[in-house]
Formats: C-alpha cells, sequence, structure tokens
C-alpha cells in the first residue's frame, strides 16, 4: 500500500468514525474527496439517511430530536425556535385566506 492510500484509508476512517458499516458505503474506486462530494453529501445517499434511522430507532418521539438537527443544519446558533416545525411542516390553516 502506498502512502497515499494508507493516507486515504486513514481519512476515510475517521470520516466515517471507524464504523465498518458506512466504511463499506464508500466505493473504493473513488478518491477520499471525491467520495465525500458524491457519497457521503449526495442527499439521497445512506449517509444523508442515517440520522433519521437512528434516531426514529433509539427515542420514542423522534419529531423534537430530528427538528433539532435540522435546525442546526439550517445554521440556528440559539436554543429559543430550534424545535419550531419549518413552514414546510406548518400545517394549513383552516381560515388561512381569511386576514384575521
Amino acid at each position: 500500500m502506498t502512502d497515499i492510500a494508507v493516507s486515504a484509508t486513514r481519512l476515510s476512517s475517521a470520516l466515517v468514525g471507524g464504523m465498518p458499516a458506512y466504511l463499506g458505503w464508500l466505493d473504493p474506486d473513488l478518491t477520499f474527496a471525491e467520495n465525500v462530494r458524491q457519497v457521503v453529501l449526495d442527499p439521497g445517499s445512506q449517509f444523508s439517511a442515517e440520522p433519521t434511522l437512528l434516531i426514529d430507532d433509539e427515542v420514542r418521539e423522534p419529531q423534537p430530536h430530528l427538528a433539532i438537527l435540522k435546525a442546526i443544519g439550517a445554521g440556528v446558533k440559539r436554543k429559543k425556535g430550534a424545535t419550531k416545525p419549518t413552514t414546510d411542516e406548518q400545517p394549513a390553516r383552516a381560515n388561512a385566506g381569511n386576514p384575521g
């Protein structure tokens, strides 16, 4: 194994926290940077779905936890408002067309 290959293997292991299953999700034919861009950061990848799956398995009420993760991902830096639903999650009001 070359120094570059050893370095990429270490980086990949660090990227996924040493989790063997997650290492298996990476494409061995891609470079480390390509794996990050094309596999890890792909919105449709297993990596993208994993936080939701883990929280669903571990807690009874996953929505507050998922809302917090979504808020962090959206750049919210304060606790206040982190669990408020975003506009796409809010139910439609029956009188939405009436101004008051």
